[in-house]
């Protein structure tokens, strides 16, 4: 059995990576900044937006592969992947946004909490089962 719809969001979600790596290899030439972040906000931004990033979704796609794999429901997945790709999106935009404004807020807020709480899901079933 192929994990058709857990590929679907890992491609996706893949492109997003893309991006925050491209984006931090630019900065990087921007700003003249090799390693680290040199003190550079906006650079400092763009590494955590891809860190962050890198900390959540391994973990949850192996996760979607097995609940896919032990039978999990079609619906769920694909109400999960699109609010996991909602998520990291808004969470990604937050991370570009002024300080203290409401989209820094919200998309920090919304974004993480919905992420921990698809990873939750996932793991709570898969003890479950």
């Amino acid at each position: 059995m192929i994990p058709e719809i857990t590929l679907q969001y890992a491609a996706i979600l893949g492109l997003i990576y893309t991006v925050l790596t491209v984006t931090v290899v630019v900065m990087r030439g921007k700003y003249k900044v090799p390693f680290g972040d040199g003190g550079v906000q906006p650079l400092l931004r763009a590494i955590r937006a891809h860190g962050n990033f890198i900390e959540y979704i391994p973990l949850i796609l192996i996760l979607m592969i097995a609940y896919e794999l032990t039978g999990g429901s079609a619906l769920i997945l694909n109400k999960l992947g699109l609010m996991l790709v909602y998520a990291r999106t808004i969470h990604v935009i937050a991370m570009f946004s002024r300080l203290n404004s409401m989209p820094y807020y919200f998309g920090r807020v919304v974004g993480a909490t919905t992420t921990v709480g698809i990873m939750a899901f996932y793991c709570i079933h898969l003890i479950l089962i």
